[in-house]
């Protein structure tokens, strides 16, 4: 995966995970056989002396699931409906 694409997948998972679930990616790795990437997410509006402040959440989504994306410069369904399952057990 390219730089830019590497940068519009961080757009994409960051803009939808902020709009729909109130977290942002603090992180986001491709692991050294480059099938999976592990996205750490963090909430966008933990205060300074909450005890939430440095809560994150790390999940792992399949590289070509990604690169599918960001072919379409559009989430698949697929990987829309694995972030909203997986972040919305980190509603508060």
């Amino acid at each position: 995966m390219t730089a830019a694409q590497r940068a519009r997948l961080f757009r994409l998972v960051d803009g939808y995970t902020r709009s729909q679930h109130g977290w942002f990616v603090a992180e986001m790795d491709l692991n050294g056989d480059e099938t999976e990437w592990t996205i750490c997410f963090r909430p966008v509006s933990s205060r300074r002396n909450s005890p939430d402040r440095y809560a994150c959440r790390y999940m792992q989504i399949e590289a070509r699931q990604a690169l599918r994306g960001v072919r379409q410069k559009a989430l698949t369904v697929t990987l829309a409906e694995q972030l909203d399952r997986e972040l919305k057990s980190l509603a508060s």
